[in-house]
């Protein structure tokens, strides 16, 4: 996978609030943990970050067992979940943090698996390793789209684009969000064109992908069969994932320099040596040498719960190995999963399931269903393996999602024959996730018709919470993008009444619908919706962030006719229009300015006016550059009307100066020499004396700048005198307008210096008076002392002579000299300035 250009994204806390943004804005920060989901992309995260530093990523295994790390630069530090598998597991981490500290590491990353992340005891323990300093804690995010393209286009894929559509048109768009996913998608359809439906049968078919030979030169090489080969490797990643080794070792020689149980000896695994080569050769495994190992951990997961599967259930004639006992293999003292066998019990789980075996698939869902779901694939499961995991998942923890928020694995749970369940469970009024679990299985999952009413009667349920009702929709929409049944959802919820979460509803409504849907009225009596509702906040904060689903879609498919009308009065109480809904306007307006290059000025200007609630109203910096764009298209003409609709929209009475005000203010540049060369032309070829005469004054106050007028002024002042009329408006324009201020400001600097110079002599004199007791470092004069040293100290002071100088110098002088005893009475230290 070549993922060079790739930044991934992340979830990261700061400052109390969530935000996404990409893992490089986080290279400031010194400790860095970095979580995700199996087969998200952590590793492949960390190499790209420690390319930067030009650094290699080592695991926390690597390390514990003796591999040596600088600590000059940045330490990548992989699989903190691999390295901490087995016992005393909170004990290894102490270890690490140990280790760290010791090494004098002064920045370090580390990664590991959402689930195998214990957030409050972890950090505790790695305390010691941060100095007790901060460590932040970074979740990696799905992949977005086109993240997705680039890692198709390393991957070689001749038109990703297409690819990625084909995947969402046929519902697997899950696939999408997760670069082992998308690799193994790829090979799987690459190999024979077939799109697979669920996760299982994803890894299913990229297996077989993966197990082919694709070297044209070694075509007609004798070589066994795919099944035997993914037998041998299927035997050879259970036995890896059991003993918690690193790797496999095919030499008779012993590893140099390797602890015992850091490799598994190919020599004494139950599989014939030739096959297991033939096995390795291929892109199952990854390696060179003597030492390999899985191309990914959750495809050796994947191998290895079906091998256990198969001999539990004596598949293909061998013994059967007790339930019972394979589930004691891979639990820990709770009858659960232990951190580095999830994935392993989650497939086995599936497998069992999938090889006729439902009853013992139900039985391991019911002591793990979370392991179940998060590491395996629900959609693997009969009707009732799926009932056991939903009905299973918040028995030990009712919050079992609050650290798994954007999983792509829920989706796997939809189907028809759990509506019932899903029904039951989003009617009750519980505390707990299972609600969340059943909308976002139904948002994700393939579409259930049956659940369409029971999700629009939710919508429609003012006293349910709004992030259910949200939830709810986003789910209803999954079901089925008719326009007339969302027109008319839309139309029931505009009836209800106004309340934030309302709007909200109808602003996610409004973004599903297809662009020719939007009607501009919608949008319009939205803002004005959203702008009267009062804040029901203590700190008088009203914004939301709840437009933001619809400025996106709007930015993309913008509506013109939208600023044909005003959209925002001045709100009667003087309280102005709420932050978030100015911003929509502006950033909408953006996107519509870009989007018609042919604008004219006339209708721009317009379109300006009908988003401002006030005059002067600042606009926001991407819409000035939309406006800029627009006008560089072509300047020469377009500044000339820009400035002419200004000056036409302008009341008559309105003085001149305020169109190059307006100018300034809107495009945030200075008028031009060719704008005011342009403007004269304008007003000389003028026959209507009106407008005549405004253009010259208008084109006068444009050049009245710092830059151009010292050059234009004898042209505008010559033009001017040879229409006659103006002799009043050419003296304002010789006449200083800061003169009156100058003379101000001269008179209030030399008043203010005199009253301080007077101060400061009465300051001197009192201290003068108090020169012994100050010196004798009394208590109760700490404050002047304090005071003195603060003035003496002062070098300004010992430079300026004023009037008092002569009354008070020999006080003065003697201070300096006592001040440093009088402190040392005070028990005070004196610091010098």
């Amino acid at each position: 996978m070549t993922l060079e250009l790739l930044d991934r994204r992340v979830s990261v806390s700061i400052d109390d609030q969530t935000v996404e943004l990409p893992l490089s804005r986080l290279r400031h920060l010194p400790y860095l943990v970095l979580l995700g989901e199996p087969g998200l992309g952590k590793t492949t995260a960390l190499e790209y970050e420690a390319g930067q530093e030009s650094v290699e990523v080592v695991t926390c295994r690597e390390v514990m067992n003796g591999m040596a790390v600088a600590g000059e630069s940045t330490v990548y530090l992989d699989a903190l979940d691999e390295y901490r598998s087995g016992e005393n597991s909170k004990d290894k981490l102490l270890q690490l943090a140990h280790m760290i500290a010791e090494s004098d590491l002064r920045r370090w990353r580390l990664s590991c698996r959402v689930e195998d992340w214990r957030a409050t005891a972890d950090l505790s323990a790695m305390r010691r390793a941060a100095r007790n300093q901060p460590i932040a804690v970074a979740r990696l995010l799905p992949l977005e789209e086109d993240e997705a393209l680039v890692v198709l286009k390393g991957l070689g894929a001749g038109d990703p684009q297409a690819f990625v559509d084909e995947a969402r048109t046929r519902g697997a768009t899950a696939f999408l969000e997760s670069p082992l996913s998308l690799r193994l998608l790829h090979s799987a359809v690459v190999l024979d064109g077939v799109w697979p439906r669920t996760r299982f049968g994803l890894f299913d078919r990229a297996v077989l992908a993966l197990a082919h030979e694709y070297d044209p030169a070694r075509e007609y090489d004798p070589r066994p069969g795919v099944d035997d080969i993914i037998g041998a490797a299927e035997l050879m990643c259970f036995y890896l994932l059991v003993t918690g080794g690193n790797a496999l070792w095919r030499s008779n020689a012993l590893p140099i320099g390797k602890a015992d149980g850091d490799f598994v000896p190919l020599q004494s695994l139950p599989v014939a040596q030739s096959l297991a080569r033939f096995s390795l050769d291929t892109a199952i495994f990854r390696g060179e040498g003597q030492s390999f190992e899985p191309a990914h951990r959750t495809i050796a997961e994947f191998l290895a719960g079906r091998f256990l599967a198969r001999i539990v259930l004596g598949v293909a004639g061998a013994e059967r190995f007790p339930l019972c006992r394979a589930v004691a293999l891979i639990t820990s003292h709770d009858r659960k999963a232990p951190s580095e066998l999830r994935g392993l019990y989650a497939w086995f789980a599936a497998h069992l399931s999938k090889l006729g075996d439902p009853h013992g698939a139900v039985s391991l869902i019911e002591q793990d269903a979370a392991t179940v779901l998060a590491y395996g694939d629900a959609a693997a499961f009969a009707t009732e393996g799926r009932k056991a995991i939903l009905l299973n998942l918040d028995r030990d923890d009712p919050f079992f999602l609050s650290s798994r928020d954007r999983t792509t694995v829920i989706g796997g749970l939809a189907g028809d024959d759990l509506v019932s369940d899903f029904s039951s469970i989003l009617a009750r009024k519980v505390n707990s996730h299972l609600q969340v679990t059943v909308l976002r299985a139904l948002e994700e999952g393939p579409p259930i018709n049956a659940m369409q009413e029971k999700l629009h009667h939710l919508v429609l349920s003012p006293d349910r919470p709004g992030w259910l009702r949200r939830r709810a929709a986003q789910a209803w929409l999954r079901g089925g993008r008719d326009g007339q049944a969302l027109r008319r959802l839309y139309q029931e919820l505009t009836s209800a009444s106004i309340t934030y979460d309302q709007v909200s509803l109808r602003v996610d409504l409004l973004a599903a619908m297809a662009p020719e849907g939007r009607k501009p009225e919608d949008v319009r009596q939205l803002l004005l919706d959203l702008n009267q509702l009062p804040s029901d906040r203590e700190d008088g904060v009203e914004e939301r962030g709840a437009l933001m689903a619809l400025m996106i879609e709007l930015k993309q498919s913008p509506i013109p006719v939208l600023f044909d009308a005003r959209i925002l009065d001045p709100s009667p109480d003087g309280r102005g229009s709420k932050t978030e809904v100015r911003h929509f306007l502006q950033q909408i307006l953006s996107a519509a300015i870009t989007a018609r290059p042919d604008l004219d000025a006339k209708q721009l200007w317009s379109w300006i006016r009908n988003i401002r609630e006030y005059e002067w109203d600042r606009l926001e910096d991407e819409l000035v550059r939309s406006i800029g764009a627009w006008m560089d298209h072509d300047r020469d003409k377009r500044e000339v009307e820009f400035f002419c609709a200004l000056m036409d929209d302008s009341p008559a009475d309105q003085g001149a100066w305020m169109i190059p005000n307006h100018f300034i203010g809107v495009v945030r540049r200075l008028p031009t020499l060719a704008l005011v060369e342009s403007l004269l032309a304008l007003a000389e070829r003028e026959s209507q004396p009106p407008r005549r005469r405004r253009l010259f004054e208008v084109a006068a106050y444009a050049a009245r700048t710092e830059a151009l007028w010292p050059a234009l002024q004898p042209r505008i002042v010559s033009a001017l005198k040879l229409e006659k009329g103006f002799s009043a408006f050419i003296k304002s324009l010789l006449a200083n307008p800061n003169r009156a201020w100058e003379v101000g400001e001269k008179k209030r600097k030399k008043k203010e210096e005199a009253q301080t110079d007077a101060a400061r002599a009465r300051n001197i004199a009192e201290l003068g008076l108090k020169v012994e007791e100050i010196a004798s470092g009394r208590a109760d004069q700490f404050g002047a002392l304090k005071w003195a040293s603060t003035i003496i100290g002062t070098r300004s002071f010992l430079k300026r002579k004023g009037r008092w100088w002569r009354s008070s110098v020999s006080q003065t002088r003697a201070l300096p000299q006592r001040l440093p005893k009088a402190f040392y009475s005070s028990r005070f230290t004196l610091t010098s300035r």
